[in-house]
């Protein structure tokens, strides 16, 4: 019997998304399996990530179009989704905005080259002037 532990969905994640690319082309979507769960008793889940594409290449999500709602509550403008900025060695691009419950890094950014963080709504001010 096959075990589902934590290795295991991470392949599976990968291979899922490959199979799901050629789907995702076809409709003009970003599908990918999101979050999984599961118990080692024998099943898992994954949540399933499905975002129509605006017409600069880049998916529409939940985050993206909370940050172009509620941008001006915090002293950005909606047009800085998608607007690069250096912050410490890197470059970053805004993708969102995802309050948390304390408030403190509220911002969604995509740094160049990889990997997406939370950043605080002053340090991203702070860049955008600089």
């Amino acid at each position: 019997m096959t075990t589902i532990d934590k290795p295991l969905l991470k392949t599976l994640r990968e291979e899922i998304n490959a199979a799901l690319a050629e789907v995702a082309k076809k409709h003009g979507l970003t599908i990918a399996a999101g979050n999984a769960s599961y118990d080692p008793s024998g099943t898992a889940t994954f949540k399933l990530n499905i975002a129509a594409i605006a017409d600069n290449g880049k998916a529409i999500t939940p985050e993206a179009v909370r940050f172009s709602q509620f941008a001006t509550m915090i002293g950005l403008a909606p047009e800085h989704l998608g607007r690069e900025f250096t912050h410490g060695a890197f470059t970053y691009s805004i993708t969102g905005l995802k309050p948390d419950i304390y408030g403190k890094m509220p911002i969604i950014v995509e740094r160049k080259g990889g990997g997406s963080f939370r950043m605080a709504t002053e340090a991203v001010k702070a860049a955008l002037k600089a």
